[in-house]
């Protein structure tokens, strides 16, 4: 069967990132012996339309698979929603290929599989992963043994032998050019309870790593052959299993790989060996998962750590020369105006590149945040694709105000939806340098744009 991946994402805040989860779609229809391409439309702009069609008419598929990343934003209050870009993407395959099955799957479509169904009009989709699902549905495709509105339900693989996402179909030198990096996954699964987070709906509970040497093929080929040496570890968090993350940077250093990288890390379990291992093998900054550093957003929210490990997670990152970002949300559950100022100062204390914050927390439905907000009267439809944010009523009628207070004060707060963008020009000039890893790391030198630029 001839199967056309469409990613139809065009988000490039803060960077451009390659569409992993189409990539991946591609290689697992591939090795299961379909004919594959993949149309990605994140750097088309408005000629989307146009090379879509035009693919579709050159490779005329038979099937064809849509993989839907965001639902939204999620930054409070500017949550612009995908759908619209969506269902343009939605009218030009239905124009150019009547009649030919629309497939849909990807994060958001996991998060929300009914209701983009319906609202996109869709044919059939695949709700979490692919490995297994995808394949069964294209053979009885084939077979014509599927009814229109099935929506296959993947389910956590082994990953000892999983299909290499089909990289080779993107246009992976733009992206480390535009975006600084390349994303690479070593693991599925989280074994944590954080309240607002979907990570164990879309992957699980079940830790499930990627042989560490097979891993470290991907990136040695990736070196070899597109001469890319700048990656972003994707794992919901890298350093658990810790003997995992031990054992891929060794892997790393035995194979004597100069690379530069950086990870989602969570301060929970830190330690200095780790810290050592993941600086010798090339790893230059963490993104840290704090969300916050006070007891009562830290237990609101059902996070494994307390401040202390806030506070020791950055002086071993600090001591080790990986430059950190700490994550923040501001008016979780259990958030007041104590709460609030006391996350500032250890935030501010620990010395970070910088401290990206977002306004209050985007709902997704079977989390515990979403039967918090209930609780507290406000309506979570698992079936509405509009953006629903919680924030604490004890800190709601000035959190902006104050949030605004710090981003005037200081070049280290970044808060998504209220805080000055990075303007694209200055983006495009520290690409253009040569500027790899997220961009953060060149605010925290003195990149930051100063007081009074445009928003971009």
């Amino acid at each position: 069967m001839r199967f056309l991946v469409v990613s139809p994402n065009q988000l490039t805040v803060p960077d451009p990132v390659p569409p992993l989860g189409a990539a991946y779609a591609a290689g697992i229809a591939r090795a299961a012996g379909h004919e594959v391409a993949l149309y990605d439309a994140c750097f088309a702009g408005e000629r989307m339309h146009g090379e879509l069609a035009a693919t579709i008419a050159e490779f005329r598929p038979q099937a064809i698979g849509m993989s839907l990343r965001n639902v939204d934003e999620a930054s409070y209050p500017r949550a612009l929603s995908a759908l619209p870009r969506y269902r343009e993407a939605v009218r030009t395959v239905r124009a150019a290929a009547p009649g030919v099955p629309l497939l849909l799957g990807g994060s958001a479509f996991t998060l929300f599989p009914e209701a983009l169904l319906a609202a996109l009009d869709a044919d059939h989709g695949v709700a979490g992963e692919a490995e297994t699902a995808l394949p069964s549905l294209l053979e009885r495709l084939a077979r014509g043994a599927v009814r229109r509105g099935e929506i296959v339900q993947g389910t956590g693989s082994d990953l000892t032998d999983s299909a290499l996402p089909a990289r080779e179909l993107l246009d992976l030198a733009r992206y480390a050019r535009e975006g600084g990096s390349v994303n690479v996954q070593t693991k599925r699964g989280c074994v944590f309870s954080c309240g607002y987070c979907t990570y164990p709906m879309l992957e699980g509970r079940r830790v499930r790593v990627r042989n560490p040497e097979r891993v470290v093929d991907e990136l040695e080929a990736i070196v070899r052959t597109r001469g890319i040496d700048s990656f972003f570890f994707v794992d919901s968090v890298f350093n658990v299993p810790r003997e995992h993350a031990r054992a891929l940077c060794e892997a790393i250093l035995r194979r004597g790989l100069s690379l530069r990288w950086t990870a989602y890390v969570t301060p929970a379990g830190l330690t200095a060996e780790l810290v050592d291992a993941m600086a010798r093998a090339g790893c230059r900054s963490v993104d840290l998962g704090t969300d916050a550093a006070s007891a009562g957003t830290l237990a609101g929210m059902h996070k494994g750590f307390d401040a202390e490990d806030v506070r020791r997670a950055s002086r071993l990152l600090r001591e080790a020369g990986i430059a950190f970002c700490h994550s923040l949300i501001f008016g979780g559950p259990g958030e007041t105006w104590s709460t609030l100022e006391e996350t500032v100062a250890v935030v501010e204390e620990t010395r970070p590149a910088a401290a990206v914050a977002m306004v209050g927390v985007r709902v997704y439905p079977g989390t515990r945040v979403a039967a918090h907000a209930r609780a507290h009267g406000v309506q979570v439809d698992p079936l509405s694709l509009t953006p629903v944010h919680w924030i604490e009523p004890a800190v709601a009628d000035r959190l902006l105000e104050r949030l605004e207070e710090l981003v005037a004060g200081s070049p280290l707060w970044v808060v998504p939806g209220v805080s000055r963008d990075l303007p694209e020009p200055l983006r495009k000039r520290l690409r253009a340098r040569g500027a790899q890893g997220p961009l953060w790391e060149q605010l925290g030198r003195g990149s930051r744009p100063l007081p009074g630029d445009s928003r971009g």
